[in-house]
Formats: structure tokens, C-alpha cells, sequence
């Protein structure tokens, strides 16, 4: 919380914790990311810190679906496949690629994987 609260300006107090996902690791850093899955109210003003986040991306479950794929990512030399979700020319990929991936089966969207 004190992270979100630094670097994209979210309040304690407009957060509602659901729970958490499995932990996702980090090839690069070999970090565990503990993701928690909470409810935030629409239409929050974000306040970016700019040194550490350049802008939030808000999707629609929907928009995630359509834009999701399984493959290897060969122009970011990334030779294991690996989920992934292009949406209006953003690609979510990696770490953050798993989460979000992990978090709509959870939720029991069904992903087809596409390459």
C-alpha cells in the first residue's frame, strides 16, 4: 500500500482487499512479486511520481481477453512462451504479463492459447 500510495497516489482508504494470487517470479532479478488483489472506486485522479512510473494503463476485462496471447516474444528476445496482452499498442508482458494472466482464471475466464 505504501508503494501505490508513493508512486501512483492511491489512498488506503479507497482500497478494498479481495486477497491474493500465487507469487510470480522474476527471471531477470529472481525476486518473488506477491500480487493482492483488491477494489478501487472509478475515476481516482492518479498522481504519478514521475521518476518511478511513467502512466497507469486501465483495461477492460474484455480488452484483456481479446488482447491476450501465449507465445514466445522473439523482438524482445524472449525465447520461452510466455502470456502476454496487447491492447491499444501497449503490450503487458513478463511479470505483470503472468499476474494479470493468473488473475482472470482465477476469476474463471477461460484463455485461449493463441500464438
Amino acid at each position: 500500500m505504501r508503494e501505490a500510495q508513493e508512486e501512483i497516489g492511491l489512498a488506503p482508504d479507497d482500497v478494498e482487499v479481495l486477497g491474493a494470487l500465487e507469487p510470480s517470479g522474476t527471471f531477470v532479478t529472481n525476486f518473488a512479486i506477491h500480487p493482492i488483489v483488491a477494489r478501487i472506486p472509478a475515476g481516482i485522479a492518479w498522481r504519478l511520481q514521475p521518476t518511478e512510473v511513467a502512466q497507469v494503463l486501465e483495461f477492460t476485462v474484455a480488452d484483456l481477453i481479446a488482447g491476450h496471447s501465449t507465445r514466445r516474444l522473439w523482438e524482445l528476445k524472449v525465447p520461452i512462451r510466455m502470456p502476454h496482452f496487447t491492447v491499444d499498442g501497449h503490450l503487458v508482458w513478463g511479470a505483470t504479463g503472468r499476474i494479470v494472466d493468473q488473475l482472470l482464471r482465477r476469476a474463471g475466464v477461460t484463455l485461449e492459447s493463441r500464438d
